[in-house]
């Protein structure tokens, strides 16, 4: 069953609002690595849960492949990720956090779990399981919608959907 318009309005106008709130905190926020920018922490939180490939990289974190190969580039000199052969394939390689980068993607985890802890201070812990709950259910819903889109547009009797 469809929510209502009204609904779903509501729904986008705060996730934008949301993001924004995010992007204010994100500019005034300490960072964790005074060389890492922000916008690379994607990709070291992706790489936090396997070795890839650049491509594997930009796909998990819905980037553009330039982008990506320029961020591990930087980041392999700054020995926060590091090269290492494709076990799968030997001609190609893979991208693996060094042990520094493992160091920094735990200390912002942790950080980052502090505040939320903070921040949600006045909420019952079952309201935050819930919430979490939703979030992923929107999250899973949304990177469904993003490789739909990506795979190219339907034909008329397959889907109404003409913009995200």
């Amino acid at each position: 069953m469809a929510i209502e318009l009204d609904v779903a309005t509501r729904l986008s106008t705060n996730l934008v609002h949301v993001y924004k709130l995010f992007g204010s905190v994100r500019h005034h926020a300490p960072r964790f690595h005074e060389a890492i920018e922000p916008t690379a922490y994607p990709l070291l939180f992706a790489l936090g849960v396997r070795p890839m490939r650049v491509s594997e990289i930009a796909d998990a974190i819905h980037s553009d492949l330039s982008v990506v190969s320029r961020q591990v580039s930087h980041l392999a000199d700054l020995g926060i990720v590091e090269k290492r052969p494709d076990e799968s394939d030997g001609r190609a390689s893979v991208i693996a956090l060094s042990d520094e980068g493992s160091e920094a993607i735990r200390r912002m985890q942790d950080s980052r779990g502090h505040w939320f802890q903070e921040l949600m201070t006045g909420w019952e812990p079952a309201d935050a399981e819930a919430f979490d709950a939703f979030l992923v259910q929107f999250i899973d819903t949304l990177d469904g919608q993003i490789c739909q889109l990506r795979s190219g547009p339907k034909s008329p009797s397959t889907s109404t959907t003409t913009h995200p």
